[in-house]
Order: structure tokens, then C-alpha cells, then sequence
């Protein structure tokens, strides 16, 4: 039975992934820190194909923004760069609290660019 509540537990605080699927593609992102906080932030794209194999050669792009804010602009693409087994890093910044999104364009060897977008919350952390 502890080994059951540990067990339970550590789900509870493993770190939280974003998954989702663009066009025929799925795509987890995982913010660092984690969970994601105000600053500096690095995200990890993982993406796979339809048969769970990595998608290593593919242009991948995060953008990180605020719906309806007037600070957003095409110009906030983040590209990722390609770590290996369909990884890909981005560093961006969560430079307010509220609610985020992360838009992640992935972009295949056959130039067709598909997308998908995750929430994020902010909280405010006043020192």
C-alpha cells in the first residue's frame, strides 16, 4: 500500500508535457522550468509520425504569446533546434503572468507546415 501512495505521488509531481497533433504528427512540449514560470523558459518539442517513429529532419518553430495582446507579432518565432530522435529546443521567455499559448509549427522534408497550440497559465511571483 506505500508503494501504491509513493507510486501515486510521484505521478503527481512528474513534469507536466504538453502532447497534441499537428496535421499527422504528434508533438509533446515540455517548458523548463516545469512547471512553466515566469522568464526565461526552454521549451523541448518531441515529434512523431503517425507510426510513433521521430521526425528528426523536420523545420520546427514555437511562438509563445498572449491571445488578443497587442505585443504579438509574426516576428516571435522561435526556431528549434534539432537535438536528435525528433527532439527540437526553443528558448523563448513568459514575460507576464496570464494565459499563454504556444503555437508549434512543424515543417516536414515536403514543405507542407502544419500546427498545433498548447495553453499555458503564468502565475505572478512578486518577491
Amino acid at each position: 500500500m506505500v508503494g501504491l501512495a509513493a507510486l501515486l505521488c510521484a505521478a503527481c509531481t512528474a513534469p507536466a508535457d504538453h502532447t497534441g497533433t499537428a496535421g499527422t504528427y504528434t508533438v509533446t512540449v515540455r517548458a523548463e522550468p516545469n512547471p512553466a514560470a515566469l522568464g526565461d523558459t526552454h521549451l523541448t518539442v518531441t515529434v512523431t509520425d503517425a507510426n510513433g517513429k521521430a521526425v528528426p529532419d523536420a523545420m520546427v518553430t514555437a511562438r509563445m504569446f498572449m491571445a488578443g495582446m497587442p505585443m504579438n507579432t509574426d516576428d516571435d518565432l522561435l526556431p528549434g533546434t534539432p537535438q536528435g530522435k525528433g527532439r527540437y529546443v526553443a528558448a523563448g521567455e513568459f514575460s507576464m503572468g496570464g494565459n499563454w499559448q504556444v503555437e508549434v509549427s512543424v515543417t516536414p522534408d515536403n514543405g507542407k507546415s502544419v500546427t498545433a497550440t498548447f495553453p499555458y497559465t503564468i502565475e505572478w511571483k512578486l518577491d
